[in-house]
């Protein structure tokens, strides 16, 4: 069972954009602190984290990894390339928008992201707003880092 003990502050964005990623429309996330950011890449970097990788020649052998701070910075996905059943005519109209959040400060990873699991009851009322399912396909969750190629 999760210890959601940690609490976190985000900002709604809609559609968000950074200059080195577009994911296109129906993308809602909870913008976070980049603290959130600044505590894992440190805790990465001393922990000298790495994974098991085949070489060229097909010999397993330990390589270190950077974590890179993800597009968007440290956030919680809400709606993922999910188009809106309702209020379409309200998209983007809460942007902005504080919201609190809690999560589990147990790091999950899956050789290509970092992140803590969340629980955000107001960011499930918004899924619910839309007309989209209340539970995403993919739970909560605060990415905090992206692993180097």
């Amino acid at each position: 069972m999760a210890n959601y003990i940690t609490k976190g502050v985000g900002t709604l964005r809609f559609d968000p954009q950074v200059k080195s990623t577009s994911r296109g429309r129906w993308w809602l996330i909870l913008e976070c602190d980049e603290g959130w950011w600044n505590l894992y890449s440190y805790w990465a970097d001393q922990m000298g984290w790495g994974r098991w990788v085949h070489d060229r020649h097909g010999k397993l052998q330990w390589a270190n990894n950077q974590l890179i701070r993800p597009a968007w910075g440290p956030h919680v996905s809400v709606i993922r390339r999910e188009k809106p059943r309702k209020n379409l005519n309200r998209w983007g109209a809460q942007e902005g928008r504080k919201v609190e959040f809690w999560v589990d400060p147990f790091v999950h990873f899956n050789q290509e992201y970092w992140w803590l699991n969340a629980r955000c009851p107001e960011l499930l009322d918004i899924r619910e707003f839309y007309g989209l399912r209340r539970e995403p396909k993919m739970r909560l969750h605060l990415t905090v880092g992206r692993v180097s190629p």
